[in-house]
């Protein structure tokens, strides 16, 4: 079973940036992922993760606008 590391914001009380999961994830985590389902994309493999954190800090990249997304859940909470 591969392990994903979450890249995204922490959310409070439910994923910090930087956890890894193998198996599943934890119940609050899941309930969020079905409400944002762009959150999966998020969680990338441990191979991915340098290059996911450089994407993250380049203006026009998916993965800064999912980031900026998952910040405005994260405010609305």
């Amino acid at each position: 079973m591969k392990a994903l590391i979450y890249v995204g914001p922490s959310m409070d009380q439910i994923v910090r940036n930087g956890a890894s999961f193998r198996g599943g994830f934890p119940p609050g985590l899941t309930e969020l992922l079905n409400a944002h389902p762009f959150l999966n994309e998020l969680m990338v493999p441990p191979e991915l993760l340098a290059e996911a954190k450089k994407n993250i800090r380049k203006s026009e990249s998916n993965l800064n606008m999912l980031y900026r997304k998952a910040e405005n859940i994260r405010r609305k909470k």
